[in-house]
């Protein structure tokens, strides 16, 4: 195992779309410690894989405050080692070399707080984005979370239950889906996160003059950019 890994057990894979898996992992009593996590932060992996060691790191979907055990999302990428291995070759019950969290793309809950959070995500970009917001409705009661989430189509979108069950359990919580090819007849936003697409969301559904606010952006290059 290199050093500063940890074996950590896979606890449960769920299938979320045809290219996507979560994984969550049950770690040891003895490494709850180790593994505290604020939202927004991600793990590192290492495996070998066809005989060379592969790292590559993945932002935890679930919240530190909600009870949930450590999971993360993996979209498969073409020609990518490490999102290929995790949705065609693990399987629970399997234990992979995990490093403790780290990042500082986090949200930091006050209770007192009444803030308004913008969250524009793009493809498997919702990880990070879904710890945060189900955080902040649990911690701030007094503020409002806005998703704004890309995809390809509606069969593409990661953690749609989820999201949507949020968005029916908390008034404070809204969630607007823009997809690039949807099918049939499909009546919300269309095409891709672009500035033009931005600001129609924000123009038509947001509003963005808020005394208090803070924005939150993960997802592919091209719409970082934006």
């Amino acid at each position: 195992m290199p050093a500063g890994f940890y074996a950590i057990p896979i606890a449960k894979i769920n299938r979320e779309t045809s290219d996507a898996v979560s994984i969550t992992f049950d770690v040891p009593s003895l490494m709850a410690g180790q593994y505290q996590y604020k939202a927004g932060q991600y793990l590192t992996f290492s495996a070998i894989i066809d005989g060379e060691e592969v790292r590559r790191s993945y932002s935890m979907s679930s919240s530190p405050v909600t009870g949930e055990q450590i999971t993360i999302a993996v979209k498969e990428v073409e020609g990518g080692k490490m999102s290929t291995y995790l949705n065609r070759n693990v399987k629970e019950g399997d234990v992979m070399d995990i490093m403790p969290p780290m990042g500082k793309f986090v949200l930091e809950p006050s209770a007192s707080a009444a803030n308004h959070y913008f969250l524009f995500g793009g493809g498997s970009g919702i990880t990070p984005l879904i710890s945060i917001a189900k955080t902040a409705l649990q911690e701030e009661p007094n503020s409002y979370c806005y998703l704004v989430y890309a995809n390809r189509d509606e069969d593409s979108i990661i953690f749609k239950d989820e999201i949507d069950a949020l968005a029916a359990t908390y008034d404070n919580f809204k969630v607007i889906y823009t997809l690039d090819n949807p099918k049939g007849a499909w009546m919300g936003h269309r095409g891709f996160l672009t500035k033009e697409t931005v600001s129609e969301i924000a123009r038509q559904e947001l509003g963005l003059n808020y005394p208090v606010a803070q924005y939150y952006t993960c997802g592919p290059s091209p719409m970082m950019d934006v």
